[in-house]
């Protein structure tokens, strides 16, 4: 199996809603997330598993957004699976030969706050 991985950092607004939410997240307010995402292939496809643009675009797609209007209750959580959910979609369109397939996506929020989407 082929892993590649990307790292983008976009600017983003959100707020949470749900009643284990603090008051002040509930409160539409921005971070500098950090997102990394990684894909996996069985087989290589002109030496790649996917162009990293694909993975880069689709993520900066979200820079200087409100979450909010791109995932329902933005949490990090959430916004990983959404973003898998997005690159999975937009991969399987592409119909390429090698199927790559997004393994992991990783969202950072802050400094040391970080969620994991795994398949």
């Amino acid at each position: 199996m082929y892993k590649v991985e990307k790292t983008v950092s976009i600017s983003a607004a959100h707020h949470l809603t749900g009643k284990s939410c603090p008051a002040a997240c509930q409160r539409e307010h921005g971070h500098n997330w950090r997102v990394t995402v990684t894909v996996q292939a069985s087989k290589l496809v002109d030496g790649m598993v996917v162009d990293f643009g694909l993975i880069k675009d689709a993520v900066h797609a979200l820079d200087h957004e409100n979450l909010n209007d791109h995932f329902p209750n933005p949490t990090a959580e959430n916004i990983a699976f959404g973003i898998a959910e997005v690159l999975n979609r937009r991969f399987k369109d592409l119909r390429l030969s090698n199927v790559p397939r997004v393994s992991r996506v990783r969202v950072e929020e802050t400094e040391g706050n970080v969620a994991t989407y795994e398949v």
